[in-house]
């Protein structure tokens, strides 16, 4: 039996499930056994796309034939996978008192959040980065050129400090300083996988390899890479 996430996982798993029915493929090669899922929508956050899980511990001989369901309850490793992550999707799950985003989209590698502060309209440019080794965060989000087109009780640099705060606790990690630590890769399987009735795979390898910011999402890609 696949055991319910915690409390720190779950966040995600709440608002979001897999919107379209994902179903793995099992192969067997030198490799050993692969497990490889396509592609699935959770809701209209992001797309969980190319998974691939490496599962060990596969007694041979294996019948082939009762397929990726018979290694369900098996532990397995990150070969590969990416989040593509819709911004219009973030944008609508930001809430917080005297905070409105109304739109999110890539511009020149940068993420532009456009929205109000107490009414006010305001800009503000995010980067998303790898996050360092043993940071306990998968990305970092570092705010930069703030701007409020208008009087305000917020100061213009405090601003970034409260978007951070909009995300949600489950999610955030404390970078230091003005930039925020995001842990999304073990929320997105959570959401994709425990529903499925598969074990969340052991991610201690697993970091990104790269952050690719189109006009409309961010790509993250992760593969195996100590974390420290």
């Amino acid at each position: 039996m696949t055991a319910p996430p915690d409390s720190r996982t779950s966040a995600l798993a709440r608002v979001d499930a897999p919107s379209e029915r994902a179903v793995f493929s099992l192969e067997m090669g030198r490799d050993g056994v692969l497990l490889r899922l396509p592609a699935a929508a959770l809701g209209g956050l992001l797309v969980v796309r190319d998974l691939t899980l490496r599962v060990g511990h596969v007694r041979y001989p294996f019948d082939y034939t009762s397929g990726p369901r018979a290694l369900s309850s098996h532990l397995s490793t990150i070969s590969g996978v990416a989040l593509e992550v819709r911004l219009q999707g973030v944008a609508e799950r930001i809430r917080a008192p005297g905070l409105e985003i109304t739109r999110m989209s890539g511009e020149a590698g940068v993420v532009v959040v456009l929205g109000r502060v107490e009414g006010v309209p305001f800009t503000l440019r995010v980067e998303v980065r790898p996050a360092p080794h043993g940071s306990g965060a998968d990305v970092l989000l570092v705010p930069g050129d703030p701007r409020v087109y208008g009087l305000v009780g917020t100061a213009w640099n405090r601003l970034s400090g409260r978007l951070a705060a909009a995300i949600p606790g489950a999610l955030r990690v404390d970078a230091g300083g003005a930039a925020v630590g995001l842990r999304i890769l073990r929320p997105a399987l959570t959401a994709l996988l425990a529903p499925m009735g598969f074990k969340i795979p052991l991610l201690r390898e697993a970091a990104v390899t790269s952050v690719e910011v189109a006009p409309h999402g961010v790509r993250l890609v992760f593969g195996p890479g100590a974390r420290g």
